[in-house]
């Protein structure tokens, strides 16, 4: 009788084993797809080194290389390109992050960047209607990284 009451439990105790196995298997893959998906806090100096990058294809060529307002194609335009290197000291001494994002993501009007539907970097900082997000978040992100670098060459 002892033989059949084993042949009857190790059935069960394989199944749990199973059972527990792929639930362990399971949990792992939720946590590494979590770590993977977690961007970890950049610096302030990193993000100024990404928004550095963003800034020379966006903004260089009316703004200029070193931020003074004398790109290539300053003088085009009909208005003087501002000098981006003097917006703190323009606002008194502190620069105003908020101000300078509304200026870029077209919440604030400046006639010289476009329309909000049509501004001259294209959808690269515009907002998104991505289902997930994620597109959103990035561009956030590159904005985040461009006020960053612009915060970083105050005079």
């Amino acid at each position: 009788m002892r033989s059949n009451s084993r042949e009857r439990t190790w059935p069960k105790l394989a199944m749990l084993e199973l059972l527990l196995g792929t639930l362990a298997v399971a949990t792992l893959g939720v946590f590494s797809l979590a770590a993977q998906s977690a961007k970890p806090e950049l610096s302030r100096t990193e993000l100024a080194a990404r928004g550095k990058v963003t800034y020379r294809v966006y903004c260089r060529s009316c703004h200029g290389v070193e931020g003074h307002g004398d790109g290539t194609l300053a003088p085009l335009l009909k208005v003087a390109v501002p000098d981006v290197t003097t917006i703190a000291r323009q606002a008194g001494g502190e620069f105003p992050e908020e101000r300078v994002l509304a200026f870029i993501d077209g919440r604030e009007d400046v006639a010289a960047h476009g329309p909000r539907d049509m501004p001259v970097w294209g959808d690269a900082l515009g907002s998104s209607d991505d289902e997930d997000g994620r597109e959103e978040s990035d561009v956030q992100q590159k904005l985040r990284e461009l006020v960053a670098y612009l915060a970083s060459i105050q005079e």
